[in-house]
């Protein structure tokens, strides 16, 4: 990839092969974009953005604390970017270090404020924490910032629900699927809030459609069946 006939031509190349390697990380190919940015590596170790990429890498294929410990040296080159604190605090998360992806979080809003995903992913931390209203508040302000983003609305129903607001938390998965007619997790929440209002056919149209979708959710069937259940149709129940 890199050829050394002159400094500025080294550069360029390795310039060029860095921004290969982010198309194919961008296209999903994270098996290619990762030996291209270990080269970039090899010939710069200290190239802020391969060593980004390549700890996002190694967090989205399970190797967390390498993926942690990398982007750490990112953003001591540039402390000042935003995505890396975000992309840092998802990995603290999946490590269960939630006060320090949170503080990454803040620190990520702090240098972005306009960062929907930073302010989604704080809800996420929040949310498993059962802190339920700054949750909410951090949903809100992702949605207030990017109003098409299926993925905070169906979480922001979850909270409502947490929070015993059923109305508006099936009106948030609503809008969820709306956004994004294929959304399995919405559906799935969707139906069990109706379950709990007792609304079973309406919760059965929603765990019907989870299992055209994904086929393979047991909990939607065992779900199902209690949705059969309640409108005494005891034969499909069972089956479910």
């Amino acid at each position: 990839m890199v050829e050394t006939n002159g400094a500025g031509a080294q550069v360029a190349n390795l310039e060029a092969g860095f921004e290969q390697g982010v198309r194919l990380h961008q296209q999903g190919n994270l098996a290619a974009a990762e030996p291209i940015y270990r080269e970039v590596l090899l010939w710069r170790p200290n190239h802020m953005g391969a060593l980004h990429l390549l700890g996002v890498i190694a967090h989205h294929t399970g190797r967390v604390e390498l993926g942690v410990e990398l982007i750490r040296r990112a953003i001591g080159l540039n402390p000042d970017f935003a995505a890396a604190h975000s992309n840092l605090g998802n990995a603290l998360s999946d490590l269960k270090r939630p006060a320090e992806a949170i503080a990454s979080f803040d620190r990520a809003i702090a240098l972005q404020p306009n960062y929907a995903e930073a302010h989604y992913n704080r809800g996420c931390v929040l949310l498993d924490l059962k802190r339920a209203a700054e949750a909410l508040a951090s949903y809100d302000r992702a949605i207030m910032l990017k109003p098409d983003y299926p993925k905070a609305y169906s979480n922001r129903g979850n909270v409502l629900s947490y929070l015993n607001r059923p109305a508006e938390a099936i009106a948030s998965f609503d809008r969820a699927i709306a956004l994004q007619p294929n959304f399995v997790e919405a559906y799935y929440n969707r139906g069990n809030v109706l379950q709990d209002l007792r609304r079973p056919a309406d919760a059965l149209a929603s765990y019907d459609r989870v299992i055209g979708l994904n086929p393979n959710i047991a909990q939607a069937y065992n779900n199902r069946g209690n949705a059969l259940r309640d409108l005494m149709r005891p034969e499909a129940a069972l089956e479910s």
